[in-house]
């Protein structure tokens, strides 16, 4: 499974009817528990003197599914040792997890983290977790349904990893679970990745477009990508090869053997990559990279290039300020938070007025 989050648990099974009484009053009890070491964890819809742990509560399909931050791992475990809520709890983040759901959204959003990642902490700076504590409050975003996508990105069956079908095609079928209702069907959606999570996304669409009675809740032509530091042109055996060891180093998740699988992928990558710029119907996208060098092991280096992050020919634009692990993860809306906001904006904007993207085609324009 994917790596268990470190200091947030998600709770589903929430029901409706009472959902939301029966959540605060389990989050009241923890708070209530751990008031002092909890007090950092400012929530940012109270008044400035008024100190709580971190939540989200969304409706889920015919449920709600909610999420609890705490300030230490040791909290967390604690939590999820308690049975007396009735509740059903984990730390996984596994398939989807919505975070934020209007009444009446306008947009979806869909996070897709990298190898070795976890759908919760791959987008979590120190204290917060921009898709839940930033984004619904952003201008343009607060209609939109907000969700992760868990899936197992460090899996022990090595022949699993040489092609992103499965990958792919999962998180097609856990989003188009999500999209039942017309309406939903044929709301824009936009897939921020980070990563090797810009792949498996990349993937999708390429089985959207080559099977689209396949999955029928979503529509090539309503979808949009935001690219973090993708290593889309990354397809020389050595650059592969260097990604590959870098996220191994970075993640501490990765084993040899598995890495050794991966390096056939190099090879499928390629045709993935031809595919994308050939179809009838190319999303509109951003791709975005990093301006920092990482620290992998002993050394500083570059882990997704400029170069290498562009995509069908188009060079990708530096977040100034942030290194790999950096650029998908913000504390405040300042800095680079910024940009992505502007480069979701845009992606937005195009879909819902060009239905299937417009002919945009520099860096200040949606790529299609």
């Amino acid at each position: 499974m994917s790596p268990t989050s470190d200091k947030t648990i998600r709770i589903r099974s929430i029901p409706k009817h009472n959902g939301a009484e029966a959540f605060a009053s389990f989050t009241e009890r923890l708070t209530s528990a751990s008031t002092k070491q909890l007090s950092i964890f400012q929530k940012p819809s109270r008044a400035s003197t008024d100190f709580s742990i971190l939540t989200s509560l969304a409706c889920q399909q015919d449920e709600y599914v909610g999420t609890i931050s705490f300030l230490s791992k040791q909290l967390k475990e604690k939590a999820l040792r308690d049975r007396g809520s009735g509740l059903t709890l984990d730390d996984k983040f596994d398939g989807i997890t919505v975070l934020h759901s209007p009444e009446e959204p306008e947009l979806d959003i869909c996070a897709v983290h990298g190898l070795g990642g976890n759908a919760f902490d791959t987008w979590q700076a120190e204290t917060k977790m921009w898709l839940r504590d930033l984004l619904p409050s952003s201008n343009s975003f607060e209609k939109s349904r907000i969700m992760t996508f868990g899936y197992n990105s460090a899996p022990l069956d090595v022949k699993s990893v040489a092609s992103l079908n499965d990958w792919a095609d999962n998180l097609l079928e856990q989003v188009g679970f999500i999209r039942q209702l017309p309406n939903e069907k044929e709301r824009p959606m936009i897939f921020v990745c980070h990563s090797f999570g810009g792949l498996v996304a990349r993937e999708a669409m390429i089985r959207l477009d080559r099977l689209p009675h396949k999955f029928p809740n979503i529509r090539l032509e309503n979808c949009g990508l935001l690219f973090l530091s993708t290593p889309h042109s990354g397809t020389t055996e050595a650059d592969w090869n260097k990604y590959l060891v870098d996220i191994a180093e970075l993640t501490a998740g990765l084993r040899p053997e598995i890495i050794n699988g991966l390096r056939s992928f190099n090879r499928s990558s390629v045709d993935s990559q031809e595919h994308f710029a050939t179809m009838k119907e190319i999303p509109p996208f951003f791709c975005l990279c990093e301006s920092n060098k990482t620290k992998v092991g002993p050394s500083l280096r570059y882990v997704v290039s400029k170069g290498s992050a562009g995509l069908n020919g188009h060079i990708a634009d530096q977040i100034a300020g942030v290194d790999h692990k950096q650029i998908c993860k913000f504390e405040n809306k300042y800095g680079g938070y910024g940009t992505i906001v502007d480069r979701l904006g845009k992606i937005r904007d195009n879909l819902m007025s060009y239905g299937r993207g417009g002919a945009m085609l520099d860096s200040e324009k949606v790529y299609t």
